[in-house]
């Protein structure tokens, strides 16, 4: 019989090669960890040949034994009860889901998803009329509720907090007046 090494010389370089590559990729392919096994050892005593044996894989529960746990966020925080089923923990939806609705401004958690007055439908300012248009929202204050539009609020460059140029074709004070059918402009060129 020839040595191992011989026998190895009559393989072409290219077919051993090959045969590395697939017998490399199966062995990453099926190497798979087994969670909670151990292995044992059984004989291996000065010379004598030993042998590995997995230990069995412990359960996760004992049948119908169950835990709480807290859940959900916002409106929706309960506790959620845990039941062992089949050795292994079977988790349902939280109960406080139920008390989700329409998130609104006042500073909770109204959808429960984890933030407060978000995804909000805007507000429009009071004013909506002439240069406001409807374009400008107000604020969420939180636990305040929706603040009220300021003067400040309004940044078009042709809005008044009350109509003073009563000549350029603007309702510039958002009213619905414009120049002078706006009793600002009336009232001020009756005073002159």
């Amino acid at each position: 019989m020839k040595p191992l090494t011989e026998l190895i010389k009559l393989i072409p370089i290219r077919t051993l090669l090959v045969y590395f590559i697939i017998a490399s990729l199966l062995i990453i392919a099926f190497k798979v960890p087994i969670k909670s096994a151990e292995p044992v050892t059984v004989g291996g005593t000065s010379g004598a040949a030993s042998i590995e044996v997995l230990k069995p894989i412990p359960k996760v529960c004992n049948e119908s034994q169950t835990k709480t746990q807290k859940c959900g966020t916002g409106l929706c925080a309960s506790v959620l009860t845990i039941t062992c089923i089949n050795d292994s923990w079977v988790y349902e939806a939280c109960p406080g889901n139920i008390y989700a609705r329409k998130e609104v401004c006042n500073g909770v958690d109204d959808d429960c998803d984890g933030y407060a007055d978000n995804n909000l439908e805007p507000q429009h300012c009071e004013l909506t009329l002439g240069v406001c248009n409807g374009s400008y929202y107000k604020k969420c204050a939180g636990a305040s509720g929706w603040q009220q539009c300021g003067d400040g609020d309004y940044n078009h460059l042709l809005y008044e907090p009350s109509e003073r140029t009563c000549f350029d074709g603007y309702d510039n004070d958002c009213d619905g007046a414009v120049d002078y059918w706006d009793k600002d402009c009336v009232n001020r060129d009756s005073n002159r």
